[in-house]
C-alpha cells in the first residue's frame, strides 16, 4: 500500500496542520481502524490515510503522531490503574523516571523521523517491511 500511494502521490494541497479539514480528519480516523488488523501499523495506516486525503508527507506524519497522543495516554492510564500494585513495587521513582525517559526518547525519534520525511519518501519503509515479511515467513517454515 505504501508503494502504491507513494508512486501515485502528486502535489498535495494540505501543507500544514492548520489546513486539515474535518473530512480529512475523518478519513485518517477511518484509516486508523485498519490498525486493528494484526501486522498493520497504526502510524502507518494514519499516515497513508492522511496522504490519500490530500495531506503532504510532513503534515500526514505530524497529524499521525498527534493523533497517537490520546491513544497512548489512555492505554498508559489504563495500564497504571490495572497494574498499579506491580508498577509501584520497589523504588517509587522508577515509574516516573521511566515515563520521563520514554517521553524524551519518543520526542527525539519523532523529531528525527519528521526531519527524514521532509526530504525523503516512505519507499524505504515499504521495502523494509516487504523484506522483513519475507524473512519472517521463511523463518516460520
Amino acid at each position: 500500500m505504501i508503494l502504491l500511494v507513494e508512486h501515485n502521490l502528486g502535489k498535495r494541497q494540505t501543507q500544514g496542520l492548520d489546513q486539515i479539514d474535518m473530512r480529512q480528519a475523518w478519513w485518517v480516523g477511518i484509516a486508523q481502524c485498519f490498525s486493528l488488523f494484526p501486522g498493520v501499523s497504526r502510524s502507518g495506516a494514519t499516515i497513508i490515510g492522511g496522504l490519500l486525503s490530500g495531506m503532504d508527507r510532513t503534515t500526514a506524519t505530524e497529524f499521525s503522531f498527534l493523533l497517537a497522543i490520546p491513544t497512548m495516554l489512555a492505554a498508559t492510564g489504563y495500564k497504571i490503574v490495572k497494574d498499579h500494585d506491580v508498577l509501584l513495587r520497589g523504588d517509587p521513582l522508577l515509574l516516573p523516571l521511566g515515563l520521563a525517559v520514554s517521553f524524551v526518547t519518543g520526542l527525539a525519534v519523532v523529531a528525527g523521523f519528521l526531519t527524514f520525511v521532509r526530504s525523503h519518501t516512505f519507499k524505504p519503509f515499504a521495502y523494509y517491511r516487504i523484506v522483513l515479511g519475507v524473512i519472517i515467513l521463511a523463518a516460520m517454515h
